[in-house]
């Protein structure tokens, strides 16, 4: 269709000696002889083309006015969708359109609508406008020849979800390019929302060299270097050692509250925290800096403009009931693909922390008490007591957890949960689902709490179902205030804050 429209726009005498700049020229599908110059973004596609040798020059840039020789005179002929999915795209290709031809540099002589130009419909979906990736994982191996998959954790819009990826290496010389899989669907309100949680997934076995980048791109898009692509992580295997995914972090942490955080999960044998970190105040990510160059905080970014036209976030006032479920969702994948080499997971925030009675570490609480008792379990919930700010101050200060000794009755209610990941098949915030031949064992009378510090009223000045809470007195975290003060009050002054 296209070399039939350009065809047409000369006479047949004229047309041996007319010459061509393909723009993005892709891999040579479209050449067919010697006086068509090549010009794409990608080297890895350039390169290939290349090895075709049907074009005569090659051109690996931008279309500038220096990218190429003068030209004085000719014919442009565009070829794109009517509906290309995304409104605000269409409307700036028509206005530059209208605007070069406003000021004389060119004349739009036809325009020739195509029915059922792809697919017989109309509407041509581009993944890389739709499917909005956050992060993309490689399968957790110690030896990377033996990885299988590379998994893309994503928000998605899209109708078909028809992707296909494209996987890069060193410098674009190496592209390959595979069917994108959907391997899961996170299905809760997904009725409701435009922007689904899902995790696609791109085989990667017959690759030999290292995948550096990723992207995803509909099925009769072009891979392109230069547009939307993603690093791949390549998760650590640490088989006997515990991790904690705390999801998002936002808006404004207490930084006195997170080093009390930290040295607490330190001194449960946490080797490593995962957070998918957004805008927050400038104190909180000083300390999170901290504990990253110290090993065992991990940042990933996590986006502040979130896709569609919905303008939400992780506060109460902005939080939308069924899109913000699916964003959230989006970080507890990346906790499942980035931890999945680890022996054991915590799904908790930075306001919750798993207790023992005698302050076992958290690894030592599995291996020496719940594994011998449940043997075939993929994940433990824990029950949660809620220490209510609201109620006033009741123990000693400064510390968050020996300040406020006035709790609920442990309760099934907001709990959350460790998991293994060997056993588990997926999880959300609050659920976990086994694998086949495993189970998830609610813990409603060990004595392993979840400890939750929050306050009983909201942000729009309502109070919740806690007002009903029974209060009752818990000093454990007041045994051992001293040795977790003694931790925490060094790490405030190197991070130059005030304490107290």
């Amino acid at each position: 269709m296209i070399a039939e429209t350009v065809a047409s726009l000369f006479d047949t005498a004229a047309r041996d000696n007319i010459e061509v700049l393909d723009i993005g020229a892709g891999t040579s599908l479209l050449a067919t002889q010697k006086k068509i110059d090549a010009l794409e973004l990608s080297i890895g596609m350039l390169n290939l083309s290349r090895k075709r040798n049907l074009y005569r020059n090659y051109y690996n840039c931008y279309l500038t006015n220096d990218a190429i020789p003068d030209v004085k005179d000719g014919k442009v002929v565009i070829t794109r969708r009517a509906n290309y999915g995304e409104p605000e795209y269409e409307q700036s290709i028509r206005t530059v359109m209208e605007e070069l031809e406003v000021h004389g540099k060119w004349k739009k002589t036809l325009e020739i609508p195509v029915p059922n130009y792809c697919f017989d419909n109309n509407y041509i979906e581009s993944c890389s406008g739709t499917v909005h990736i956050f992060s993309a994982v490689a399968q957790a191996k110690k030896d990377l020849s033996l990885i299988e998959f590379i998994v893309l954790n994503v928000l998605d819009g899209s109708i078909n979800s028809n992707c296909d990826c494209c996987i890069y290496g060193d410098n674009e010389l190496y592209v390959h390019r595979v069917n994108a899989i959907v391997k899961e669907t996170y299905t809760q309100n997904s009725k409701f929302i435009i922007y689904i949680a899902k995790q696609y997934q791109c085989s990667v076995q017959q690759i030999h060299f290292k995948m550096k980048k990723i992207q995803l791109v509909g099925n009769i898009e072009s891979c392109n270097f230069s547009h939307s692509v993603h690093s791949v992580i390549y998760p650590a295997v640490k088989e006997n050692e515990f991790a904690i995914c705390t999801k998002i972090a936002y808006n404004y942490l207490n930084p006195l509250h997170l080093i009390e955080w930290f040295e607490y999960q330190k001194m449960m044998s946490v080797d490593t925290v995962l957070i998918s970190l957004q805008n927050i105040n400038e104190d909180a990510y000083t300390v999170f800096r901290y504990y990253e160059r110290e090993g065992i905080a991990k940042l990933i970014s996590f986006p502040s403009k979130l896709p569609g036209e919905i303008d939400r976030g992780f506060e109460m006032h902005r939080w939308h009931y069924h899109q913000s479920t699916h964003d959230e969702q989006v970080a507890v994948y990346s906790c499942k693909e980035i931890l999945q080499g680890f022996a054991f997971v915590a799904v908790v925030d930075f306001d919750e922390f798993i207790v023992h009675p005698r302050f076992l570490a958290y690894p030592d609480i599995l291996v020496s008490e719940l594994l011998p008792l449940y043997p075939d379990a993929a994940a433990f919930t824990l029950n949660a007591s809620f220490f209510i700010t609201d109620w006033g101050v009741s123990g000693v200060a400064p510390l968050l957890t020996s300040k406020y000794i006035r709790r609920s009755n442990p309760l099934f209610h907001r709990f959350k949960n460790i998991y293994l990941p060997n056993r588990t098949d997926t999880m959300d915030t609050h659920t976990a689902w086994p694998r086949e031949g495993y189970r998830r064992i609610l813990l409603r009378s060990h004595n392993v709490l979840l400890h939750h510090y929050r306050k009983c009223k909201r942000s729009d000045n309502i109070s919740d179902e806690c007002v009903t809470f029974s209060r009752n007195t818990d000093t454990k975290m007041i045994k051992i205030m001293p040795s977790l003060y003694e931790k925490v009050v060094p790490v405030t002054r190197r991070c130059g804050l005030p304490f107290g």
